[in-house]
């Protein structure tokens, strides 16, 4: 009698103890195969956010830097005194050099290296020219090289941001922001 009852009571907790681990692997199957896929989900969209994010403040960037560089070849077309471009000589880069492997993901190789070498020039460029106008009177104008160079240089950035906008914006946000 006490050998069924100590039989009965071991195969009751083996059984237990049997269904508590099945009922276990069953819960972690379902958290690794359910639970993990939605946080990865999760994290995706944050990730995919971000390089959009980015994407929109590199075109924000590259915007106020184009009209720098239309303006100063406006003035350099006009023969304005150098003085008066000098100061204009800054090309903002911190959107770009903080956002770019964000940025890269969404771009293929050949965009990515357009945009980047129109950065790489325009930063050429106004180096040249500071370091050129620095030592001329105030009240002269630009040479005819120095308006063609920055017209250039305008239009490969607008080319560039372009590029930029058809990697990062939908067709309609392209329209609106007048690069299409």
């Amino acid at each position: 009698m006490v050998k069924a009852t100590l039989d009965s009571l071991l195969s009751s907790q083996l059984f237990a103890a049997l269904f508590g681990g099945l009922l276990s692997f069953a819960a972690t199957y379902w958290t690794l195969t359910k639970g993990f896929r939605n946080q990865i989900k999760i994290l995706e969209d944050d990730q995919r956010e971000k390089r959009r994010g980015a994407g929109w403040g590199l075109i924000a960037e590259m915007s106020e830097n184009l009209a720098r560089l239309h303006a100063l070849s406006k003035l350099a077309g006009e023969d304005a005194p150098v003085a008066n471009m000098r100061e204009n000589l800054k090309l903002n880069r911190y959107v770009f050099d903080t956002t770019l492997p964000l940025i890269s993901l969404r771009l293929g190789l050949e965009d990515l290296r357009v945009v980047t070498a129109a950065y790489a020039g325009v930063s050429i460029l106004f180096g040249i020219l500071e370091g050129k106008w620095r030592w001329t009177v105030d009240t002269s104008p630009p040479t005819k090289q120095d308006a063609k160079s920055l017209d250039v240089a305008a239009n490969d950035y607008e080319n560039a941001l372009r590029t930029l906008g058809k990697n990062i914006l939908t067709p309609e946000e392209l329209r609106t922001a007048g690069l299409a």
